[in-house]
């Protein structure tokens, strides 16, 4: 059973020299997956691959279940494998997706010169018959989050699953392939850094450290969601208070009607909203956008899918404000402050 991370440095060059033997070869880099159905939480490297039909994940398949593999390194089956030899997937991306060459230096999750295309197995079972007549069976999975507990836990435990079914099916006990029971509690599978590192016989997990740049990466990338969905709360919030103001003025307290009663709807102010190329609004801070082209964009950030209807509504209802009556008895005019 293998399980590999993404090295940081270089290269698994021991394993991908034994794997290619076998016509399965490790991509270069950390997978970004662009098909939304096929990564978790607004985060492409949170992996949900496609399940492949093998008898390690039919009862996933059957039952529903997903597998999250977050920090994973492609894989390439080759289309001719040697004599002796067949490979399948097991877990697949999408078309969609791509390796980010950088590795864990990358600094954005957008395609870039130099990244490969996909699709990539992330999984791979690997039938071999020796010399000897005996047969070789080899499951390779090419993200440490396979065993990592909190990650099976958030898809049920699917990762968990598919490790012991993997383990049964090369160990040629077909009949232990299944969804295995769990307590209410879930009870995790918990297996040590050192029982899963590197020896002689094959058995890999590389360092699970590696992945603090890619996950800060993320954090900061959802900060920057949080940041303009506040910006969008707050242009909620003024159109709402613009709203109520203009209502407000438009329904003056009947105490103030102590001069002349007749409503003229004379205009105090007036605009031509079509003209508006700019509007901002001061609060703790201040919020400025620019119109151009028939869109609003905001200032501090141009790339904001900004709703431009919202700031249309906010024009239009600042374009034309009326008086319903004229105060003429400063008295009045003195209790609301409006000397």
């Amino acid at each position: 059973m293998l399980v590999t991370d993404p090295p940081k440095d270089g290269a698994l060059t021991n394993l991908e020299t034994l794997m290619a033997g076998y016509g399965v070869e490790a991509v270069n880099g950390i997978v970004v997956e662009a098909n939304q159905n096929n990564y978790a939480w607004g985060t492409p490297y949170y992996l949900l691959p496609d399940l492949k039909s093998h008898s390690i994940t039919e009862p996933l398949i059957d039952g529903g279940y997903y597998v999250l593999l977050s920090i994973a390194h492609g894989l390439r089956i080759s289309d001719t494998l040697p004599d002796g030899v067949t490979a399948d997937p097991l877990l697949s991306t999408s078309s969609s997706a791509y390796s980010k060459a950088a590795g864990y230096d990358s600094t954005t999750y957008e395609k870039e010169d130099g990244d490969i295309d996909g699709a990539f197995a992330l999984g791979a079972a690997v039938t071999a018959e020796n010399d000897d007549g005996s047969t070789a069976q080899i499951v390779w999975v090419s993200s440490g989050a396979l065993l990592d507990e909190q990650s099976s836990s958030m898809v049920s435990g699917g990762n968990l699953d598919l490790f012991l079914n993997a383990i049964s099916w090369m160990c040629g006990h077909e009949d232990g392939i299944s969804i295995h029971s769990k307590s209410m509690n879930y009870e995790y599978l918990t297996i040590s850094s050192s029982s899963c590192l590197g020896d002689d016989r094959g058995h890999y997990l590389a360092d699970p450290g590696a992945v603090p740049r890619y996950r800060r990466l993320c954090m900061a990338q959802k900060e920057a969601q949080m940041k303009r969905a506040k910006k969008l709360l707050i242009l909620l919030g003024v159109l709402i208070v613009v709203c109520a103001a203009a209502f407000a003025a438009s329904k003056l307290n009947p105490e103030l009607n102590t001069g002349n009663d007749d409503t003229d709807g004379s205009a105090v102010f007036t605009l031509d909203a079509d003209s508006v190329t700019a509007l901002s609004f001061k609060y703790t801070g201040s919020l400025s956008f620019e119109h151009d082209n028939g869109t609003w964009y905001s200032n501090d950030d141009p790339d904001f899918p900004l709703d431009s209807s919202r700031i249309d509504r906010m024009v239009s209802a600042i374009s034309s404000i009326s008086a319903e009556r004229t105060i003429d008895q400063p008295a009045a005019l003195s209790r609301v402050r409006a000397e």
